[in-house]
């Protein structure tokens, strides 16, 4: 009588993150995924042995290793972001990195320019 039995990974994506890379450390989408272990039987799942997250970066391809908690506040602050862009409101900070220093903040604006003195900002020489 013949037996197969082993064990298969089966990885899906839980979301895409802008965030500071923790390998290359640049801002770049984070792809964030589960990866899930099963004891198989003739091919079929049948026994989970366990999860792992991983955040693999879209612009270098490293890869690091994730904790429950960092991939579901990632998720979460996916969603948000997706909620923020269907109600049209401005989306908040970057998401935080992945073991990486502090995300990039947007330059600050210049001042608006002032009309009693013909356009040229007060703090600038004439």
């Amino acid at each position: 009588m013949l037996l197969i039995f082993g064990v298969r990974r089966r990885g899906y994506r839980m979301a895409n993150v802008f965030a500071m890379c923790g390998v290359c450390h640049t801002p770049a989408a984070q792809a964030v995924t589960r990866v899930r272990t099963f004891f198989t039987f003739f091919f079929i799942p049948l026994i989970p042995l366990g999860s792992k997250y991983r955040s693999t970066c879209t612009l270098c391809g490293g890869t690091i290793s994730l904790t429950k908690e960092q991939a579901e506040a990632a998720v979460a602050s996916a969603r948000l972001a997706h909620e923020q862009a269907q109600a049209g409101t401005a989306p908040s900070a970057p998401a935080a990195a992945f073991g990486a220093a502090p995300a990039v903040s947007p330059p600050a604006s210049a001042p608006a320019p002032d009309p009693e003195t013909g356009g040229a900002p007060p703090n600038y020489p004439g």
